[in-house]
């Protein structure tokens, strides 16, 4: 189908509004998104209206962290209009894999949209949606707010939305946007404030049964602290993410300019050396990455050099602001083939959490074995069909593995004089008590916790311990990767 200079190659999403397509220019062959409204809002004068808005408002608005808006047109009677295709994915799409984001990822992220909302608000424009759906994320790390949809004119006499109408989603809403009241700059803050908050704790701060418990919960429930959820957390960033959150608008922060300011003040202190930080700051490999690599050195199907190069590439993008798996860079680097990686994964999967040393010393020491095309892969009916008592063996290699690693972070920041044995003594009680509890809080957030210390250092600390069982180094020789 050709749309003027632009022809639709698939189709990618629908919504009640209408159609969304990947499509490219003919001649340039670059490649755009475009979207249709529905066949059935033809005869809808307010959803004709709503879209004309979008279009014009995504044309209008210029701006990096906005997605751009080329051009308009009519296709058999039906409105469309064409954009900027981000090549990357959304902020929602990331929290599936990685559960939360670090404190200053997620800070640059929310700065870059707030910027962009302190400009949509230069034009009396509130977007009325926010949340990790409509934040898309490029391959090198900018974000980018979409979906103009529900965009509208704070100042707009003609107003599209009947006051006591409520459109959005009700987990980011502003306590006056669940009540359909008349909305300003304010609510685009609280939504905000509400995507920061899913985005440092992994979840949405307001949850329930349906729709009208969630409202509810956001207009008289205050959510649960972030430090409940993540206690990595600073108190400044807790604070202003509180702020943002104020369900009364009086105590909220009244403009994106002063958001900003804040943004760029928590991000400011979280990347400065630090007095009390002793070390850099750094990437901890995920749990899963641990097992990865463990399998595969075991396996012997990579070098420990090979692995170490991996992490350093991958803890150089973190640094820079991008989350890169370490499996995709173990393919990239070809270190690995593809099938290989399939069945590693699989066992990874399956052993989440679990002790994979102590299961390896009990089986053959070539679990994964390439016969041309073919693999042999035993973990998996190391114990048989029982569920019972595999889930039984699972519970208790857990506790082997993690009961390990923290001794370990323990030991090490001793042996570094970064803690008194008294304090380790006292962080071993802490979480021997909470694993009865069947709480299984890593030592590093009681470290922290405990301000016995500075969050760079515990996770400098866990970061030595898990790169050393990925690679069989020693944990000195990453602790002494400090300059």
């Amino acid at each position: 189908m050709r749309l003027g200079d632009y022809k639709i190659l698939e189709k990618m999403d629908s919504s009640r509004m209408g159609d969304v397509f990947l499509g490219c220019h003919y001649q340039t062959q670059e490649k755009v998104v475009i979207k249709i409204i529905a066949h059935d809002l033809l005869q809808n004068s307010r959803a004709i209206a709503r879209f004309q808005r979008e279009i014009y408002q995504t044309i209008q608005l210029e701006h990096i962290n906005i997605v751009s808006g080329y051009t308009a047109g009519e296709y058999q009677g039906r409105l469309y209009y064409v954009m900027e295709y981000v090549n990357g994915c959304s902020v929602r799409k990331e929290l599936l894999s990685l559960s939360y984001y670090n404190e200053n990822k997620a800070l640059r992220i929310a700065l870059q949209i707030a910027k962009a909302l302190k400009y949509a608000a230069s034009f009396k424009i509130i977007h009325r949606d926010i949340k990790p759906d409509n934040i898309l994320l490029t391959k090198d790390g900018t974000a980018k707010l979409c979906d103009l949809g529900l965009a509208k004119s704070f100042e707009d006499t003609n107003k599209h939305t009947i006051t006591g109408t409520v459109l959005g989603t009700p987990q980011y809403m502003s306590p006056e946007q669940t009540r359909g009241e008349e909305l300003d700059e304010q609510t685009d803050i609280f939504s905000l404030g509400s995507t920061l908050y899913h985005m440092l704790t992994g979840q949405p701060p307001f949850q329930g049964k349906d729709f009208i418990e969630i409202m509810a919960n956001v207009q008289d429930t205050e959510a649960i602290s972030i430090k409940e959820w993540n206690p990595l957390i600073s108190d400044r960033t807790c604070a202003l993410v509180a702020k943002m959150m104020e369900k009364k608008r009086s105590k909220r922060y009244r403009s994106f300019k002063e958001v900003c300011t804040e943004l760029e003040n928590c991000i400011n202190i979280k990347t400065s050396s630090g007095v009390a930080a002793k070390y850099k700051k750094c990437y901890v490999p995920e749990y899963r990455e641990t097992l990865l690599a463990k399998v595969a050195l075991h396996n012997r199907i990579i070098e420990m050099e090979q692995i170490e190069l991996c992490l350093q590439q991958q803890e150089r993008l973190f640094l820079i602001g991008i989350s890169t798996l370490l499996e995709d860079i173990i393919l990239e680097n070809e270190f690995i083939s593809l099938p290989q990686m399939s069945i590693l994964k699989k066992t990874v999967n399956h052993f989440i959490n679990e002790q994979f040393e102590q299961i390896l010393r009990k089986i053959s020491p070539n679990v994964i074995k390439e016969s041309g095309k073919q693999f042999r892969f035993t973990i998996l009916d190391y114990v048989g069909q029982d569920e019972k008592k595999r889930k039984v063996i699972y519970t208790k290699l857990h506790d082997i593995l993690f009961k390990e690693e923290q001794k370990k972070v323990l030991n090490i920041a001793i042996e570094y004089n970064l803690i008194s044995k008294v304090q380790a003594d006292k962080c071993w009680s802490i979480y021997s008590n909470k694993v009865v509890l069947s709480d299984y809080s890593p030592i590093i957030n009681i470290l922290t916790e405990k301000h016995f210390l500075h969050i760079n250092d515990s996770r400098f600390l866990l970061r030595a311990v898990r790169r050393s069982t990925m690679t069989n180094f020693s944990c000195q020789y990453f602790m002494n990767q400090k300059n």
